[in-house]
């Protein structure tokens, strides 16, 4: 796969200014009565779910200033399939040639594309946008989101302009600027070329309540193309796509920002940009509420909201009352918050979402040990993972059990530390479910200098968390996430659980047994529920349909 890495010596590149940009926008301006021409905006994802949120939120913004904008979906294996689920890859499968051409030449007419990713996707993002080039020379790119954002010299060697903060109104700034054939010289948040020279601009202020609040809500299922690998074309997207991608749940995010500076976290790079990040914002619940009402009213059958929030329980318990009130009136489904740190873990807060309709909720852990807490700068004092645990695994049989993150293959760590994670999650209320995640790093980060100060490595955000080393610890690990180990079992088990850099990996057959009967577990504890917000959309679909699949009252 040749991934086309834009220099000044490429026959294909051309300089990429912003002289040039506002000259190619100002011509279609000037010329858009007499020609009846109108800008064309394309936004591209590349990635795994179809419903990627600060995505749809800028297609929303753009849809505003060009109404016929359409959002284009390219899938790199669905994350919802059981061959994904069971044995995820560490990068995305690459795409073949032929599916770049068909790709590309869906672009050929396309002035401004704008395109984001995760850092896992961003190789076939390169090569996809070598062939665009080749076949569209004069369109001008926008690279932004996660990528973007965390290795920005990376994608700007492959834009014409990336985002690099918040892109809602920085966006709007830039099409605005372009369509008025102006420079991009006073464009907050973006870099982009000028004479083979990149400039970076200045950031803006980080949006307020009142400015998210304006915001035009989410663009969810308007006229959206997903890249058909069958037929090898875009076709619109059906009901069908969004059921494999994520079944009967829609996801979205309230709150931004967390004033934690976890070192393992790419939100402690985005405290480097603004130290705003670290003020948990959110727009009104009366925009939230109304947002999603529109949402369901396009997408009946969904049945679970879930909140991707980092700090979903450092709201305030009074704005968490009045969001409960409208829940209950306007939404009536059930919900999940995946943003719990311990430290926000709060008795009177639980109590006043699961009267709304909290039905599942995920809490970060990473870890039993104080040492390894404090080498990731985690907020922790002794005894309070387990105080938080106890508050959150309280509610365990009366909602889909708890999920607790934790960071498996740390370079850092002894087998004490081992040692301490196994028992305190042995010891936690039953019944709850791990989420594992082996531990990667952003460039120039702090973890990475932390890592390299003490010659180790871990693998970059550009591979996926979701495969681990298949040593006996981490196996040992999803057992317990199965059924409590006895304390007589676990006392002869732990001699053998060892660190990842000094384990062997040769236990892949007992390894694959144990993530086999931890992932048959958590999808029972779904259907125990009658979940279908997680997989097997398309069956619960036709329940749906056929009126034998309802949201669970809130409350209940």
């Amino acid at each position: 796969m040749d991934t086309f890495r834009r220099d000044g010596n490429h026959p294909l590149y051309k300089p990429c200014d912003g002289k040039r940009l506002a000259h190619t926008l100002q011509g279609y301006h000037q010329t858009r009565q007499s020609e009846n021409h109108t800008v064309k905006l394309s936004l591209l994802y590349v990635g795994s779910t179809l419903n990627p949120y600060g995505f749809r939120k800028i297609g929303a913004v753009a849809k505003e200033i060009l109404p016929d904008t359409r959002l284009y979906f390219v899938m790199q294996g669905f994350f919802r399939s059981f061959k994904n689920i069971f044995k995820p890859s560490s990068q995305a499968e690459q795409f073949q040639e032929e599916e770049l051409q068909a790709m590309a030449q869906s672009f050929r007419d396309t002035d401004i594309l704008g395109i984001a990713t995760m850092s896992t996707n961003a190789d076939s993002v390169k090569a996809l946008l070598s062939r665009i080039r080749r076949i569209n020379p004069e369109i001008i790119i926008v690279w932004g989101g996660v990528h973007a954002i965390y290795y920005p010299d990376d994608a700007i060697e492959h834009a014409d302009v990336i985002c690099y903060s918040e892109g809602e109104l920085a966006f709007q700034r830039f099409l605005r600027s372009m369509m008025a054939g102006e420079g991009l010289s006073q464009v907050p948040n973006i870099w982009y070329r000028e004479q083979g020279v990149v400039i970076k601009n200045p950031h803006m202020p980080l949006l307020t309540t009142e400015q998210m609040s304006q915001l035009p809500f989410i663009s969810y299922g308007v006229d959206d193309w997903v890249f058909d690998q069958k037929i090898r074309a875009f076709r619109p997207i059906e009901v069908r796509d969004y059921l494999d991608s994520d079944a009967l749940s829609f996801k979205v995010i309230w709150t931004r920002g967390c004033p934690f500076k976890c070192t393992y976290c790419a939100n402690s790079e985005l405290l480097k940009l603004d130290k705003g990040y670290a003020r948990i914002r959110h727009p009104s619940v009366d925009y939230l509420i109304g947002e999603l009402r529109s949402v369901l009213d396009r997408h009946p059958y969904i049945q679970t909201i879930h909140f991707l929030d980092d700090c979903f329980l450092a709201v305030p318990a009074d704005t968490l009352q009045a969001f409960v009130n409208l829940w209950i009136r306007h939404i009536k489904r059930p919900f999940v918050v995946s943003g719990i740190t311990p430290v926000h873990a709060d008795q009177e807060k639980m109590d006043i979402l699961l009267r709304g309709g909290l039905n599942r909720v995920r809490m970060g852990v990473q870890s039993g040990s104080d040492r390894v807490l404090k080498f990731f700068k985690r907020p922790n004092r002794p005894g309070l993972i387990k105080q938080a645990a106890d508050i959150v695994g309280g509610y365990g049989r009366r909602m889909i059990p708890p999920a607790y993150d934790l960071l498996v293959d740390i370079p850092v760590e002894t087998q004490e530390d081992i040692h301490a994670t196994i028992r305190l999650v042995n010891d936690f209320k039953r019944p709850f479910t791990i989420n594992f995640h082996s531990l990667r790093s952003v460039p120039n980060s702090a973890l990475e200098k932390q890592l390299q100060e003490m010659n180790s490595e871990v693998l970059q955000l550009t591979h996926s968390s979701e495969v681990l080393s298949t040593t006996f610890a981490n196996a040992v690990l999803m057992l317990i996430a199965t059924f409590r180990i006895p304390d007589g079992v676990l006392k002869r088990l732990l001699p053998h659980c060892k660190p990842s850099h000094e384990s062997s990996q040769a236990f892949g057959l007992f390894y694959w047994s144990c993530r086999t009967l931890y992932l048959g577990k958590r999808l029972l504890d779904h259907l125990r529920f009658f979940d279908f917000s997680v997989v097997l959309g398309r069956t619960g679909w036709w329940l749906w349909r056929l009126g034998l699949l309802k949201p669970a009252s809130p409350g209940n």
